[in-house]
């Protein structure tokens, strides 16, 4: 930017030398545009249409001039050196100050860079003045950089070049730390929401999970394999709490045999002939799931009540109906469970089944039975 700014302030301080007053006033007006566009939100976009205006002027004044851009300080041209001198000093200062409010706070400008950097501009510009000779050697005069001012506008808008992509780099970053930090919001808020709850679970149900686990053998009958489920459901909860979670199982299982498995005298089950292949996972859910709808027909349908269990193979995702002869229940008794609290079939259930990306419907009516209808897509 200062070698690029340096031949067209050598061409309109030298047409305005005449009023030192002029000069400064012009240089100040620039400046103040230039830092106004520094200091707005806007700055980048700005600082880097402040250089395509500067250049444009500038190969205007170089087409306007016949290719001897000299001639606005030597015949003394006011407005356009002054108009020149406003737009190149607003490029400039909206570019240092730009680039200072972006890399500043990055540790990334260390104070010497502006004098070097000024050493160099000056070193450039005679480098510039030379590659252009006159019958084979430089003309001799302070003004030789003023001949080359096209080069001059291609070296700013090079520069804005440059800032469009401080300004990519920019937006990046800081899209990049809005993320990790919605990301570190979000671990924060479930750490405490698991501490929250990690407490009275503690006290209350892993407490009595384990008192089950080390009594339910000394019941008799079927108190071993409460145990055993006790057991295995303290350890699943002391994980959930935790935040470890168990790793997915890739393999395949069968479904229908799965199912099959559920059958009794009051549960009949019908599956395909075949296998029903689907992920380990999956099958394991929707077997959980089937199993909440057996339990609450096992409480709410009634003594004697049938079930049937129905499994369908549809190519791209698999059905599984459970219907029973209970008492059935009216359409609102969902909503109001699951406003009091009772959650099963919203999570046991449609949580489950949500989370393998399918669908629950659920029909019932008083008197007429309940049909659960599970979907799930195949993967």
């Amino acid at each position: 930017m200062q070698v690029a700014v340096l031949a067209p302030a050598i061409l309109a301080l030298t047409a305005l030398a005449y009023s030192d007053t002029t000069r400064w006033l012009t240089v100040l007006a620039g400046a103040v545009a230039g830092a106004a566009a520094a200091a707005s939100r806007w700055r980048i976009p700005l600082a880097a249409g402040l250089t395509v205006v500067g250049a444009t002027t500038m190969l205007i004044a170089y087409a306007a001039t016949t290719g001897h851009p000299e001639k606005l300080a030597t015949q003394r041209q006011a407005i356009p050196a002054a108009l020149l001198l406003i737009v190149i000093a607003a490029a400039a200062t909206a570019t240092v100050g730009t680039t200072a409010t972006v890399l500043a706070p990055r540790g990334a400008l260390p104070a010497i860079l502006g004098p070097v950097t000024g050493v160099l501009a000056g070193a450039a510009a005679q480098t510039v003045s030379v590659t252009y000779l006159h019958d084979g050697l430089p003309t001799s005069s302070y003004l030789n950089p003023v001949l080359h001012l096209n080069t001059s506008a291609v070296l700013l808008l090079v520069g804005g070049s440059a800032l469009g992509g401080l300004g990519l780099a920019q937006q990046f970053a800081a899209r990049r730390a809005e993320r990790r930090h919605a990301e570190q919001i979000r671990r924060e808020a479930a750490d405490a929401e698991r501490d929250r709850l990690a407490r009275p679970i503690h006290d209350g149900v892993l407490q009595v999970l384990a008192l089950v686990q080390r009594h339910g053998s000394e019941l008799g009958g079927s108190g071993a394999q409460l145990a055993e489920l006790a057991g295995a459901q303290e350890i699943a909860l002391r994980n959930l709490l935790t935040g470890r979670t168990a790793q997915p199982r890739t393999a395949d299982a069968d479904l229908g045999s799965a199912l099959s498995v559920l059958a009794s005298a009051s549960i009949e089950v019908a599956a395909p002939a075949g296998p029903v292949m689907l992920p380990a996972v999956t099958v394991t859910e929707l077997t959980a799931a089937v199993h909440a709808a057996l339990d609450n027909v096992r409480r709410h349908a009634g003594a004697g009540t049938h079930v049937w269990i129905l499994l369908e193979d549809e190519g791209n995702g698999v059905r599984v109906s459970v219907r029973d002869n209970g008492a059935g229940f009216a359409p609102d008794r969902l909503t109001e469970a699951a406003e009091n609290g009772r959650l099963g079939v919203a999570q046991s259930m449609r949580g489950r089944i949500t989370d393998l990306g399918g669908d629950t419907t659920i029909h019932s009516r008083p008197g007429e039975g309940t049909e659960v209808e599970f979907w799930v897509p195949r993967r």
